[in-house]
Protein backbone atom coordinates (compact mmCIF):
# COMPACT_ATOMS: atom_id res chain seq x y z
CA UNK A 1 0.00 0.00 0.00
CA UNK A 2 1.13 3.49 -1.28
CA UNK A 3 1.37 5.81 1.60
CA UNK A 4 0.03 8.99 0.89
CA UNK A 5 1.95 12.20 1.46
CA UNK A 6 -0.02 13.93 4.14
CA UNK A 7 -0.34 10.72 5.86
CA UNK A 8 3.30 10.61 6.08
CA UNK A 9 3.17 13.97 7.46
CA UNK A 10 1.16 13.27 9.80
CA UNK A 11 3.21 9.94 11.12
CA UNK A 12 6.29 12.68 11.60
CA UNK A 13 4.52 15.59 13.27
CA UNK A 14 3.30 12.55 15.72
CA UNK A 15 6.94 12.69 16.92
CA UNK A 16 7.45 8.53 16.50
CA UNK A 17 10.74 8.10 18.05
CA UNK A 18 13.65 6.86 15.84
CA UNK A 19 13.54 3.55 13.83
CA UNK A 20 9.67 3.01 14.92
CA UNK A 21 9.08 5.47 12.09
CA UNK A 22 10.22 3.41 9.56
CA UNK A 23 7.64 0.50 10.46
CA UNK A 24 4.77 2.50 11.14
CA UNK A 25 4.59 3.46 7.08
CA UNK A 26 3.59 0.37 5.28
CA UNK A 27 5.19 2.05 2.07
CA UNK A 28 8.51 2.76 3.39
CA UNK A 29 10.01 -0.87 4.23
CA UNK A 30 10.76 -3.52 1.69
CA UNK A 31 8.97 -7.10 0.92
CA UNK A 32 11.42 -8.24 4.06
CA UNK A 33 10.51 -5.62 6.08
CA UNK A 34 12.86 -5.24 9.64
CA UNK A 35 12.14 -4.90 12.79
CA UNK A 36 13.09 -2.06 14.90
CA UNK A 37 16.31 -3.76 16.16
CA UNK A 38 17.48 -4.27 12.54
CA UNK A 39 17.90 -1.15 11.26
CA UNK A 40 21.50 -1.34 9.54
CA UNK A 41 24.17 0.09 11.68
CA UNK A 42 27.69 0.21 10.51
CA UNK A 43 31.02 1.52 12.95
CA UNK A 44 32.67 4.43 11.64
CA UNK A 45 36.19 2.76 11.47
CA UNK A 46 38.25 3.39 14.68
CA UNK A 47 36.00 5.96 15.88
CA UNK A 48 33.92 3.40 17.34
CA UNK A 49 30.81 5.70 16.65
CA UNK A 50 28.24 3.21 14.88
CA UNK A 51 25.00 5.25 12.50
CA UNK A 52 22.28 4.17 10.47
CA UNK A 53 23.95 4.19 6.64
CA UNK A 54 21.38 6.62 5.96
CA UNK A 55 22.39 10.16 7.34
CA UNK A 56 21.69 13.82 6.99
CA UNK A 57 23.79 16.07 4.80
CA UNK A 58 22.44 20.03 4.58
CA UNK A 59 19.55 20.56 6.48
CA UNK A 60 16.29 22.46 5.37
CA UNK A 61 16.35 25.95 7.17
CA UNK A 62 13.83 27.19 5.72
CA UNK A 63 11.23 24.61 6.57
CA UNK A 64 11.58 23.83 10.23
CA UNK A 65 8.84 21.03 10.43
CA UNK A 66 10.65 18.82 7.65
CA UNK A 67 13.63 19.62 9.94
CA UNK A 68 12.23 18.30 12.84
CA UNK A 69 10.54 15.07 11.02
CA UNK A 70 14.86 14.31 9.54
CA UNK A 71 15.83 14.90 13.45
CA UNK A 72 12.46 12.20 14.24
CA UNK A 73 13.58 10.14 11.55
CA UNK A 74 15.87 8.19 13.00
CA UNK A 75 18.80 9.38 11.50
CA UNK A 76 21.62 10.53 13.84
CA UNK A 77 24.26 11.66 12.21
CA UNK A 78 24.47 15.38 10.85
CA UNK A 79 26.50 16.91 8.88
CA UNK A 80 27.68 20.80 8.50
CA UNK A 81 30.35 23.60 7.56
CA UNK A 82 31.65 26.59 8.67
CA UNK A 83 30.51 27.86 4.95
CA UNK A 84 27.13 26.13 4.67
CA UNK A 85 24.35 28.48 4.20
CA UNK A 86 26.25 31.62 5.49
CA UNK A 87 26.51 29.50 9.00
CA UNK A 88 22.54 28.90 8.97
CA UNK A 89 23.16 25.43 8.86
CA UNK A 90 24.65 24.98 12.02
CA UNK A 91 22.30 27.34 13.80
CA UNK A 92 19.89 25.08 12.94
CA UNK A 93 20.99 22.47 13.87
CA UNK A 94 21.94 23.64 17.03
CA UNK A 95 18.54 24.59 17.34
CA UNK A 96 17.21 21.37 16.90
CA UNK A 97 19.59 19.46 19.36
CA UNK A 98 17.96 21.85 22.19
CA UNK A 99 14.92 20.34 20.97
CA UNK A 100 15.95 16.43 20.62
CA UNK A 101 18.93 16.13 23.06
CA UNK A 102 22.74 16.55 22.24
CA UNK A 103 23.30 12.81 23.23
CA UNK A 104 21.49 11.07 20.66
CA UNK A 105 23.10 12.32 17.47
CA UNK A 106 26.69 12.42 16.03
CA UNK A 107 27.38 15.88 14.90
CA UNK A 108 30.16 16.85 12.25
CA UNK A 109 31.59 19.98 11.17
CA UNK A 110 34.21 21.74 8.87
CA UNK A 111 36.50 24.17 8.57
CA UNK A 112 37.91 25.70 5.28
CA UNK A 113 40.98 27.40 4.66
CA UNK A 114 42.23 29.59 1.43
CA UNK A 115 43.57 27.77 -1.12
CA UNK A 116 45.03 28.90 -4.60
CA UNK A 117 42.64 27.01 -7.22
CA UNK A 118 45.60 26.76 -9.59
CA UNK A 119 47.84 25.03 -7.46
CA UNK A 120 45.66 23.86 -5.24
CA UNK A 121 47.68 24.14 -2.36
CA UNK A 122 46.90 26.39 0.75
CA UNK A 123 47.86 30.07 0.82
CA UNK A 124 49.54 31.84 3.57
CA UNK A 125 46.42 33.11 4.42
CA UNK A 126 45.51 29.62 5.74
CA UNK A 127 46.68 30.20 9.24
CA UNK A 128 46.38 28.73 12.77
CA UNK A 129 44.40 31.82 14.19
CA UNK A 130 41.46 31.67 11.18
CA UNK A 131 41.18 27.89 11.38
CA UNK A 132 40.14 28.14 15.08
CA UNK A 133 38.49 31.02 14.64
CA UNK A 134 35.93 29.11 12.27
CA UNK A 135 36.32 26.43 14.60
CA UNK A 136 35.09 28.37 17.44
CA UNK A 137 32.41 30.47 15.45
CA UNK A 138 30.78 26.78 14.79
CA UNK A 139 30.74 25.55 18.32
CA UNK A 140 28.98 28.84 18.55
CA UNK A 141 26.45 28.50 15.93
CA UNK A 142 26.01 24.71 16.94
CA UNK A 143 25.63 25.58 21.18
CA UNK A 144 27.74 22.72 21.62
CA UNK A 145 31.35 22.91 23.54
CA UNK A 146 32.48 20.16 21.11
CA UNK A 147 32.00 18.15 17.42
CA UNK A 148 32.36 14.58 17.08
CA UNK A 149 34.10 15.17 14.16
CA UNK A 150 35.92 17.83 12.55
CA UNK A 151 36.95 17.96 8.90
CA UNK A 152 39.21 20.04 7.03
CA UNK A 153 37.24 21.03 3.77
CA UNK A 154 38.39 20.58 0.48
CA UNK A 155 42.04 20.00 1.14
CA UNK A 156 42.12 17.96 -2.51
CA UNK A 157 45.33 16.86 -2.57
CA UNK A 158 48.22 15.34 -0.62
CA UNK A 159 50.23 18.06 -0.27
CA UNK A 160 47.86 19.81 2.01
CA UNK A 161 46.02 16.56 4.16
CA UNK A 162 49.52 15.58 4.82
CA UNK A 163 50.97 19.03 5.34
CA UNK A 164 52.37 19.16 9.34
CA UNK A 165 50.92 22.78 10.53
CA UNK A 166 47.39 21.09 9.74
CA UNK A 167 47.75 17.86 11.16
CA UNK A 168 48.90 19.45 14.15
CA UNK A 169 45.94 22.06 14.18
CA UNK A 170 43.42 19.42 14.00
CA UNK A 171 44.98 17.27 16.82
CA UNK A 172 45.13 20.55 18.92
CA UNK A 173 41.25 20.76 18.34
CA UNK A 174 41.23 16.92 19.68
CA UNK A 175 43.76 17.73 22.45
CA UNK A 176 41.24 20.93 23.36
CA UNK A 177 38.12 18.81 23.77
CA UNK A 178 37.07 21.09 20.79
CA UNK A 179 36.66 17.45 18.93
CA UNK A 180 36.58 13.80 19.25
CA UNK A 181 38.01 13.06 15.83
CA UNK A 182 39.59 14.53 12.81
CA UNK A 183 39.38 14.13 9.32
CA UNK A 184 39.10 15.40 5.36
CA UNK A 185 36.33 16.02 3.21
CA UNK A 186 36.89 15.86 -0.41
CA UNK A 187 35.40 16.17 -3.31
CA UNK A 188 37.86 15.22 -6.23
CA UNK A 189 41.47 13.58 -6.23
CA UNK A 190 39.47 11.07 -4.33
CA UNK A 191 42.18 8.36 -4.35
CA UNK A 192 45.06 10.49 -3.82
CA UNK A 193 43.73 12.63 -1.05
CA UNK A 194 42.21 8.56 0.76
CA UNK A 195 45.57 7.47 0.18
CA UNK A 196 47.15 10.46 1.71
CA UNK A 197 45.11 10.13 4.48
CA UNK A 198 46.63 6.55 5.34
CA UNK A 199 50.05 7.56 4.60
CA UNK A 200 49.60 10.75 7.54
CA UNK A 201 48.26 7.86 10.00
CA UNK A 202 46.21 10.64 12.30
CA UNK A 203 42.52 11.02 10.64
CA UNK A 204 40.12 9.24 11.66
CA UNK A 205 37.23 10.18 9.15
CA UNK A 206 37.23 10.35 5.60
CA UNK A 207 34.21 12.11 4.17
CA UNK A 208 34.16 11.36 0.23
CA UNK A 209 32.21 11.50 -3.20
CA UNK A 210 30.95 8.44 -3.97
CA UNK A 211 28.57 7.56 -6.77
CA UNK A 212 27.87 4.74 -9.32
CA UNK A 213 29.28 7.35 -12.27
CA UNK A 214 32.90 6.67 -10.83
CA UNK A 215 35.90 4.04 -11.85
CA UNK A 216 36.60 1.18 -9.89
CA UNK A 217 40.00 3.00 -8.13
CA UNK A 218 37.94 4.91 -6.37
CA UNK A 219 36.14 1.75 -4.43
CA UNK A 220 39.57 0.36 -4.32
CA UNK A 221 41.20 3.06 -2.40
CA UNK A 222 38.08 3.13 0.29
CA UNK A 223 38.55 -0.21 0.91
CA UNK A 224 42.53 0.73 1.68
CA UNK A 225 41.72 3.41 3.53
CA UNK A 226 38.69 1.36 5.82
CA UNK A 227 41.68 -1.16 6.01
CA UNK A 228 43.67 1.02 8.27
CA UNK A 229 41.22 2.17 9.99
CA UNK A 230 39.32 5.31 8.55
CA UNK A 231 35.59 5.53 8.81
CA UNK A 232 33.82 6.39 5.10
CA UNK A 233 31.06 8.76 4.79
CA UNK A 234 29.85 8.99 1.04
CA UNK A 235 28.63 12.28 -0.41
CA UNK A 236 27.45 12.87 -4.03
CA UNK A 237 25.84 9.98 -3.89
CA UNK A 238 23.12 10.74 -6.52
CA UNK A 239 25.89 12.34 -8.57
CA UNK A 240 24.70 15.21 -9.44
CA UNK A 241 20.98 13.59 -9.99
CA UNK A 242 20.16 14.34 -13.69
CA UNK A 243 22.74 13.46 -17.00
CA UNK A 244 21.42 16.69 -18.51
CA UNK A 245 21.00 20.39 -17.84
CA UNK A 246 17.31 20.02 -18.98
CA UNK A 247 16.26 17.78 -16.74
CA UNK A 248 15.08 15.26 -18.98
CA UNK A 249 17.08 12.11 -17.75
CA UNK A 250 16.87 11.95 -13.94
CA UNK A 251 18.18 9.03 -12.37
CA UNK A 252 16.95 6.95 -9.83
CA UNK A 253 18.22 8.67 -6.71
CA UNK A 254 17.27 5.41 -3.79
CA UNK A 255 19.66 3.09 -6.89
CA UNK A 256 22.28 5.32 -6.93
CA UNK A 257 22.48 5.37 -2.76
CA UNK A 258 21.88 1.84 -2.85
CA UNK A 259 25.00 1.46 -5.21
CA UNK A 260 27.11 3.23 -2.95
CA UNK A 261 26.35 1.02 0.16
CA UNK A 262 26.54 -1.86 -1.66
CA UNK A 263 29.96 -1.56 -0.28
CA UNK A 264 30.42 -2.46 3.18
CA UNK A 265 33.26 -0.15 3.96
CA UNK A 266 31.33 2.85 3.06
CA UNK A 267 29.72 3.40 6.69
CA UNK A 268 27.30 5.72 6.06
CA UNK A 269 25.75 8.01 2.95
CA UNK A 270 24.61 11.71 3.84
CA UNK A 271 21.48 12.53 2.04
CA UNK A 272 19.94 16.37 1.76
CA UNK A 273 16.59 16.08 1.79
CA UNK A 274 14.57 18.62 0.27
CA UNK A 275 11.12 17.59 0.28
CA UNK A 276 9.10 14.91 2.70
CA UNK A 277 8.95 12.90 -0.77
CA UNK A 278 12.67 12.55 -0.51
CA UNK A 279 13.06 11.65 3.28
CA UNK A 280 9.94 9.17 2.29
CA UNK A 281 11.73 7.77 -0.26
CA UNK A 282 15.24 7.23 1.04
CA UNK A 283 14.20 5.93 4.64
CA UNK A 284 13.49 2.52 4.10
CA UNK A 285 17.13 2.35 2.90
CA UNK A 286 17.81 2.16 6.65
CA UNK A 287 16.37 -0.96 6.72
CA UNK A 288 17.13 -2.56 3.21
CA UNK A 289 19.39 -2.13 0.21
CA UNK A 290 18.93 -4.71 -1.72
CA UNK A 291 19.46 -3.62 -5.34
CA UNK A 292 16.90 -5.28 -8.17
CA UNK A 293 17.83 -6.36 -11.23
CA UNK A 294 16.09 -3.38 -12.73
CA UNK A 295 17.87 -0.79 -10.64
CA UNK A 296 21.09 -2.20 -11.56
CA UNK A 297 20.16 -1.71 -15.32
CA UNK A 298 19.16 1.98 -15.03
CA UNK A 299 22.16 2.84 -13.24
CA UNK A 300 24.77 0.62 -15.88
CA UNK A 301 22.19 2.71 -18.43
CA UNK A 302 24.01 5.70 -17.85
CA UNK A 303 27.27 5.09 -16.39
CA UNK A 304 30.34 6.31 -18.71
CA UNK A 305 28.08 6.93 -21.69
CA UNK A 306 30.36 9.14 -23.92
CA UNK A 307 27.15 10.27 -25.18
CA UNK A 308 25.94 12.13 -21.80
CA UNK A 309 28.70 14.48 -20.07
CA UNK A 310 26.28 14.05 -16.71
CA UNK A 311 26.25 16.90 -13.91
CA UNK A 312 28.53 15.52 -11.87
CA UNK A 313 32.35 16.93 -11.82
CA UNK A 314 34.79 14.13 -10.68
CA UNK A 315 37.70 16.76 -9.69
CA UNK A 316 40.74 15.72 -10.94
CA UNK A 317 42.01 18.89 -11.93
CA UNK A 318 43.40 18.32 -14.87
CA UNK A 319 41.57 20.65 -16.69
CA UNK A 320 43.59 23.61 -14.48
CA UNK A 321 46.65 23.18 -16.18
CA UNK A 322 44.78 22.94 -19.77
CA UNK A 323 43.13 26.57 -19.32
CA UNK A 324 44.89 29.36 -20.90
CA UNK A 325 43.20 31.63 -18.53
CA UNK A 326 43.17 29.26 -15.46
CA UNK A 327 40.04 29.08 -14.41
CA UNK A 328 38.72 27.99 -11.60
CA UNK A 329 36.87 24.58 -13.66
CA UNK A 330 36.11 22.28 -11.14
CA UNK A 331 34.52 24.41 -8.52
CA UNK A 332 32.31 25.95 -11.71
CA UNK A 333 31.41 22.70 -12.77
CA UNK A 334 30.45 21.60 -9.10
CA UNK A 335 28.12 25.12 -8.89
CA UNK A 336 26.91 24.35 -12.33
CA UNK A 337 25.67 20.77 -10.89
CA UNK A 338 24.08 22.35 -7.55
CA UNK A 339 22.05 24.48 -10.23
CA UNK A 340 21.04 22.51 -12.69
CA UNK A 341 21.11 19.11 -10.84
CA UNK A 342 20.34 19.57 -7.32
CA UNK A 343 18.15 22.88 -8.51
CA UNK A 344 19.90 24.78 -5.87
CA UNK A 345 20.79 28.11 -7.06
CA UNK A 346 21.55 29.74 -3.83
CA UNK A 347 24.40 26.98 -2.86
CA UNK A 348 25.44 27.70 -6.91
CA UNK A 349 25.32 30.83 -5.98
CA UNK A 350 27.06 30.96 -2.68
CA UNK A 351 30.31 28.65 -4.90
CA UNK A 352 30.63 31.00 -7.59
CA UNK A 353 30.70 34.10 -4.99
CA UNK A 354 34.31 32.55 -3.90
CA UNK A 355 35.34 32.28 -7.16
CA UNK A 356 36.70 35.06 -9.70
CA UNK A 357 35.47 34.14 -12.99
CA UNK A 358 36.23 37.47 -15.24
CA UNK A 359 33.59 38.85 -17.37
CA UNK A 360 33.52 36.98 -20.98
CA UNK A 361 35.76 35.36 -19.27
CA UNK A 362 35.75 32.19 -22.54
CA UNK A 363 34.96 35.28 -24.98
CA UNK A 364 38.21 35.57 -26.98
CA UNK A 365 38.61 31.74 -26.77
CA UNK A 366 37.60 30.75 -30.26
CA UNK A 367 38.24 27.01 -29.44
CA UNK A 368 37.81 25.61 -26.01
CA UNK A 369 41.69 24.16 -24.66
CA UNK A 370 40.47 22.18 -22.32
CA UNK A 371 39.57 18.30 -23.46
CA UNK A 372 37.04 16.98 -20.30
CA UNK A 373 38.07 14.04 -19.44
CA UNK A 374 34.43 13.14 -18.85
CA UNK A 375 33.08 15.31 -21.76
CA UNK A 376 32.14 18.36 -20.47
CA UNK A 377 31.64 21.23 -22.44
CA UNK A 378 33.42 23.82 -20.26
CA UNK A 379 33.02 26.69 -22.51
CA UNK A 380 28.97 26.94 -22.34
CA UNK A 381 29.32 25.74 -18.90
CA UNK A 382 31.51 28.62 -17.72
CA UNK A 383 29.64 31.15 -19.58
CA UNK A 384 26.19 29.80 -18.18
CA UNK A 385 27.43 30.09 -14.55
CA UNK A 386 28.98 33.39 -14.97
CA UNK A 387 25.53 34.51 -16.62
CA UNK A 388 24.10 33.37 -13.52
CA UNK A 389 26.29 35.08 -11.16
CA UNK A 390 25.63 38.72 -12.86
CA UNK A 391 22.35 37.97 -12.99
CA UNK A 392 22.06 37.65 -8.77
CA UNK A 393 24.63 40.64 -8.43
CA UNK A 394 22.29 42.69 -11.14
CA UNK A 395 19.07 41.76 -8.99
CA UNK A 396 20.84 42.22 -5.61
CA UNK A 397 21.91 45.83 -6.91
Amino acid sequence: MKIRRRDFVKVLAKGVPGALLLNAMPSLGATNRKTENEIIYRTLGKTGIRVPIISSGIVPQDNLRLCRAIFRSGIVFFDSAHDYQNGRNSTTIGQMLKEFGRDRFTIATKVLLPTDHLTGLYTEEATEELFFKQLNTELERLDLPYVDILYTHKPMNRANIVNPKITGWLQKAKDMGKTRFIGTSNHGNQVECLDAMIEAGVYDVAYVAVNYQQPPEVNEAINRAAAAGLGIVAMKNHAGGFLDKEQTMPVDKVAAVKWSLQNPNVHTATITFRSYEELEQHLPLMQDITMTDSERKHLQSFTHKAEFASLFCYGCGSCLAQCPKRLPIPDTMRAYMYTYGYGDKVKALHTLGKLDIPENACGDCAVCAVKCKHNFRVQERIADMYRLKSESLSYIA
